[in-house]
C-alpha cells in the first residue's frame, strides 16, 4: 500500500512540475494566416462601360498598360492566376487583372506591415497616367485578437472613398473620360 502511494506522490510531483511553466508565451499565441493586402481597381469610362471586362469591345486590356513603383516597370498581366496556391506569397507583382470582379489588382502588400503613402503611376497605355497612392495601418488589439487593418487610397491626390469600406484590401473607382 505504501507503495502505491508513494508511485501516486510521485506522479501527482511531476504532473505538477510538467504543467507549471510560462504561461502565454508569445509562441502559444494564436496565428493568424491573413492574406496580402491589395488595391481592387474598377476602370469604367464615363458612360459608365466596365473597361476592364474582354467581352466589352472598348475595354483597355490589350492597350499597353504598364505601372511605375519604386523605381520598376510592371507590365499589365491578364493571363495567369494572380492568387498563389497558398494565398500567402506577399511578394509585390505588379497589375494584374481579377478576371472574377472584371477590375484591375495592384499588389501585393504584407497584411501585418504598415505602408505610409505609397505611389503607384498607371500608365493606361494612351498617353493618360492616373496616380494612385496607398497607405495601410495595422494596429495590435492584443496577443489574443486578430490585428485591425485600416486601409486608404488617393486617386490623384483626391481621398477615394471605398466601394466596400469593410474590406480590408482597399476597393476605388477610376473613370476615364478619354481612353
Amino acid at each position: 500500500m505504501k507503495r502505491a502511494l508513494h508511485i501516486i506522490f510521485i506522479s501527482l510531483l511531476l504532473l505538477g512540475t510538467v504543467s507549471c511553466g510560462k504561461k502565454d508565451s508569445p509562441k502559444d499565441w494564436p496565428t493568424y494566416n491573413l492574406f496580402p493586402t491589395y488595391i481592387e481597381i474598377s476602370v469604367s469610362d464615363s458612360n459608365g462601360n466596365n473597361l476592364c471586362d474582354p467581352e466589352y469591345a472598348g475595354n483597355i486590356l490589350n492597350s499597353g498598360i504598364t505601372l511605375q513603383h519604386n523605381g520598376n516597370t510592371y507590365s499589365f498581366s491578364s493571363d495567369g492566376e494572380i492568387f498563389t496556391d497558398n494565398g500567402m506569397d506577399s511578394s509585390f507583382k505588379g497589375i494584374m487583372l481579377n478576371s472574377e470582379n472584371k477590375t484591375l489588382i495592384i499588389g501585393f502588400h504584407n497584411q501585418l506591415a504598415d505602408i505610409s503613402r505609397n505611389e503607384y503611376v498607371v500608365n493606361w497605355g494612351n498617353g493618360f497616367n492616373t496616380v494612385i497612392t496607398y497607405s495601410q495601418k495595422i494596429t495590435d488589439n492584443g496577443k489574443h485578437v486578430r490585428p485591425t487593418i485600416s486601409t486608404k487610397c488617393w486617386i490623384d491626390g483626391v481621398e477615394s472613398e471605398l466601394l466596400e469600406p469593410e474590406r480590408i484590401s482597399p476597393w476605388v473607382a477610376v473613370t476615364l473620360w478619354n481612353k
